[in-house]
This record gives C-alpha cells, structure tokens and sequence, in this order.
C-alpha cells in the first residue's frame, strides 16, 4: 500500500510538470500551415549576409544587431536598408544601401548615415532618410534619393536651405509634389545634453524638389518628431516631449503649419512607424500590448493584443522607449506584425488580424526579427533577422495558407490546465489521504517516519 501511494504522487507529480511545460505557441504553431523559410541570398559557399555587408561597405557590422532594419519592394526588387547596429542609437560605423534582385544581393551606395531605417517610393525615386550623418556634422541632416530605371543614387545636404540643425530624420511621406520629413533638431549648438523643446526640439520639414533644399514649416514636440504620414486627406505624426517619453498623435490640416492632438493618443504611444489598415490609422501604444485605430472622423480605438503578447522585440538598454520601427504589414486583407510571447525565455511570432479584435498565430520565429515587409510580386512577406547570422526570412502566402485563432490555442491550452487543475486535485487529495493513514497510525506509534507528534488526550 505504502510503495502504490508513493508511485501514484510520483506518476501525478510527472503528469503536472508535463502539462505545465506545453508551451501555447508550440500548439499554434502545428496547426498552421505557414513556414518561414530562408531567402537564398545567393552567397558564395561560407560567405554569411554579414560578411558580404562588410566586405561591401567597408564597415564592420555588429555580431548583434547587423541586419536590414527596413525592406521596400518594388516590382521585382527588393531594396534593403543596412546598418552596422541600431539605427540612432549613438553605436555602429554606418549603413549601406543595396538591393536583392531575387537570384543574388547588389550594392549600391554608401550614404553618410550611422544607420537606415526610412525609404519610400514615389512612383520615380526612392526616397531615403538620413538617419545619423556620419562624418558629416549635424550643421545639417542628409537626403539621398535613388533612381530604379537609371540607377542614380544621389545625397543632398545643404547647411543653409536644407534640413538645417537635424539630427535625424525620422519619418518621410509624399503628397501632390510635396516631400515632408518628421525630424529631431537642435537650436545650433548641437548640446551634448539637451534642454528639451529649447536647444533640442521636433519639427517638420517639406520639399517641392526632391529634397534638393527644404522648408521649416512648423515645430513639433519637446523632443522629437518620429514619424507623418497622409491619411482622411490631413497629415498626421507622432512626436515626444522627452528621450524616453511616450509619443502623441496629431493632425495638421493645413499641410503641417498647425497641428492638434487627437483626442485619446496624448503620451500613450511606441515610436513605431504608421500604418493605413482598413481606412484606419493604426499606432502601436508604449506598453506594445495594444494598437490604436483612428477612423475617418477622428475617433481613437484601443485594440489589445492577445494576452501574453507584445508588438516588436524587447530591448534592455537605453530605458524602455527602443523599439524597431517597421514591424507591421498589410498584405491580403491582414495586418501582419512582429510580436514577443512573453514567458520566462521570449519567443518572437508573427501575429495577424483582419478587424484588430479576432487574432491569429501565423509562425513562430527560432531568430529575433527586426522588420517586415509586404512582396506583392512573389506574395511574401519578407523578414528579417539581425547579428552574426542575420538573414532574410520569408513567408509564402501563394494559396491563403490558414492561421489558428489565438482563441482556439488558448481553448486547447486551457485543456491542459484544466487537467493541471484536476491532477493537483488529485495529488492533494492522495497526500491528505496518506496524513489521514498515517494519523490513525500514529495513535498507536505516536510516529511518523522517526518524526514526533504532539499527542492529545482522547
């Protein structure tokens, strides 16, 4: 009797570990039927993505955060934003600019900047941001532009009628020949220490040249301005009052002289770029536990994400306010977005949503990924992973593959802890019934396993 109850906590004791140790994402991911697969760069045998950047660039990447912080697919292209680390994050020897032709990688230029992560494409030119000039001083921020059909890459700056003091570029968006930029300035003294909204500042720049020469048009946060965008025939942006302050939405109406906030985006949002999903406005909010939708007419939405996720991957430096920057995609009806699994060891998944309440689990990620795109030639969505072994990655959406609602893991996970339940259940009713045996015992031993018991007079 005493040896079957012992076999029978020990077998009980197995049971609960192992349901405890099913991860959730593990069920999702054997019931979806989307795969991240490996680009192949077309790289020499032993040549890694790192190795050819460096050797390309003359730089010397980080075995961390190397990688392609921004993807833009054009056609039959797919154009790619490098940098040595973080973009702006005061770490890292430069960037470069280069292109994946689908067969092999090419490169095309190396623009002045610490690092890239803005491009966009009128129709004629690629425009891309200067992130950080490097060499050049910060007398004045840089723009470079880059022709697919004569493959001219061209850099502006002028400290004069350019983007005068700017630190860094941060957001690009172009409307009827106007070019306008969301930046980070200084009052010319490029402080070392900033007095916010004094010597260091937010504001919006436009252009009606490409970015030849630019204007002032109005100033835009204590800190930084990070990002515009057109939207409902109105401009919006995203900006900050202080270096780890949460950033607010506004809205200009006459083309970024004036600005307003919108009601409910006041310091609650991550600095993560701007998306139009299902004529809304999408942000992400500085805890990356929710998304924000603002409609036609100005009315903000909060939208969680499941429980347990976060958007983006977690960073432990620099405060809490880094975040990569183009992590969210629309393709096909969904918005797709890079997240974080938060448990004792992160796991990095693609998540994707067509309403922004129904959430589906599409992959799970064995590398962290530090931006997304939509390839709408080869219906992929294009990854990308950073450091020593960073790479591209995509997903293959040819024939709608299926997704498993969030919800039905969680159905099929609290199965296991329904059991879980159940099991300690039985494990403490089997120990009180062994207390109970022994206790009878010890009215005639008075011990248990050589232990005294205090004994009362029956």
């Amino acid at each position: 009797m005493e040896t079957a109850k012992k076999i029978l906590v020990i077998l009980l004791f197995s049971l609960l570990i192992f349901c405890n140790s099913i991860p959730r994402t593990a069920i999702a991911q054997s019931l979806s039927s989307f795969d991240i697969q490996e680009m192949n760069l077309g790289l020499p045998n032993g040549t890694t993505f790192l190795n050819w950047y460096d050797a390309q660039s003359g730089h010397h990447g980080s075995a961390d955060y190397f990688g392609a912080y921004m993807t833009l697919p054009i056609t039959d292209t797919l154009y790619l934003a490098l940098g040595s680390d973080l973009p702006a994050n005061d770490s890292g020897d430069g960037s470069y600019f280069a292109k994946f032709d689908g067969n092999s990688l090419i490169g095309i230029a190396k623009p002045d900047e610490q690092g890239l992560h803005e491009m966009i494409y009128d129709g004629s030119l690629i425009h891309i941001a200067g992130t950080d000039p490097q060499p050049d001083t910060h007398a004045a921020g840089n723009h470079y532009t880059y022709n697919p059909a004569t493959n001219v890459f061209t850099k502006y700056r002028d400290e004069v009628n350019g983007l005068v003091n700017v630190y860094h570029t941060w957001g690009l968006w172009k409307s009827d020949g106007n070019l306008f930029a969301a930046v980070s300035a200084h009052d010319g003294s490029d402080p070392a220490t900033c007095n916010y909204g004094v010597s260091c500042f937010g504001e919006i720049f436009s252009s009606d040249n490409n970015g030849q020469t630019w204007t002032k048009l109005s100033p835009l946060g204590g800190y930084r301005a990070y990002d515009i965008i057109g939207f409902n025939n109105a401009l919006y942006a995203i900006y900050n009052d202080s270096a780890e302050g949460a950033l607010t939405m506004t809205k200009s109406t006459d083309g970024g002289g004036h600005w307003n906030a919108i009601n409910g985006l006041s310091a609650n949002l991550r600095r993560v770029h701007l998306i139009e999903f299902n004529q809304q406005l999408v942000a992400v909010s500085f805890d990356r536990a929710s998304l924000y939708a603002v409609n036609g007419t100005d009315q903000a939405t909060s939208h969680p994400l499941p429980s347990g996720y976060l958007v983006g991957i977690t960073y432990s430096f620099s405060g809490t306010s880094y975040t990569d920057y183009n992590i969210m995609a629309v393709a096909k009806g969904y918005l797709y977005l890079i997240a974080e699994k938060q448990s004792l060891t992160p796991q990095t998944v693609i998540l994707r949503t067509n309403d922004m309440v129904h959430w589906e689990h599409v992959a799970d990620s064995s590398a962290r990924l530090i931006s997304i795109a939509y390839w709408s030639y080869r219906d992929w969505l294009v990854l990308a992973s950073p450091g020593s072994s960073a790479t591209l990655k995509y997903i293959d959406l040819h024939g709608n593959p299926t997704a498993i609602r969030i919800r039905s893991v969680q159905s099929a996970h609290s199965f296991f802890n329904g059991l879980e339940a159940m099991l300690l259940v039985g494990l403490v009713s089997v120990i009180l019934g062994i207390r109970v045996f022994f206790h009878r015992e010890e009215k005639e031993k008075n011990k248990v396993f050589g232990y005294k018991i205090w004994k009362k007079d029956v």
